[in-house]
């Protein structure tokens, strides 16, 4: 699969090439998801994250502490839309098995769509989430993108 460049916060001002590649995945995706996907990957890059834009996939790269990147999560096009967290990622990286489980305990309302926390790879269907339930998730991944870092969420 050939990637674009990454999306990455430039003083809170995105490449215009990049925010086309965005919306380019975006444009794949059905009904509400689109927006949802958009909310989602732009509160990852304020907290210092990058993406790399796909047709069927975005990755959420996260800068860990010792300078190597990793994908924390992806936002997925086929099939039906979801964001997949990389838990087993996360915690190989220096996430703690307890932020792990904060962070999860914060999110709860998430359950019910379908993300399990115990999963290595735990996922969250991106349709016909409530409004609330998406700005409480992007909160969440700002705060996880942090937590990959090293830093206080």
């Amino acid at each position: 699969m050939t990637m674009a460049a990454p999306v990455s916060p430039s003083n809170g001002v995105q490449k215009p090439g990049d925010e086309s590649a965005l919306q380019g995945f975006l444009a794949t995706l059905p009904g509400d998801s689109g927006v949802t996907a958009r909310t989602l990957a732009h509160a990852w890059t304020v907290a210092g994250g990058t993406l790399q834009v796909g047709k069927l996939t975005t990755r959420l790269v996260a800068p860990a502490p010792g300078g190597k990147s990793f994908t924390a999560a992806t936002l997925h096009a086929a099939e039906a839309p979801r964001l997949e967290v990389a838990r087993v990622l996360l915690q190989a990286h220096g996430v703690t098995a307890t932020d792990w489980t904060s962070w999860c305990d914060e999110l709860a309302e998430l359950q019910p769509h379908g993300f399990e926390p115990s999963a290595k790879y735990p996922a969250l269907r991106l349709a016909n989430l409530p409004p609330a339930t998406v700005a409480r998730l992007a909160l969440g991944l700002r705060d996880l993108c942090r937590l990959a870092q090293g830093q206080a969420a």
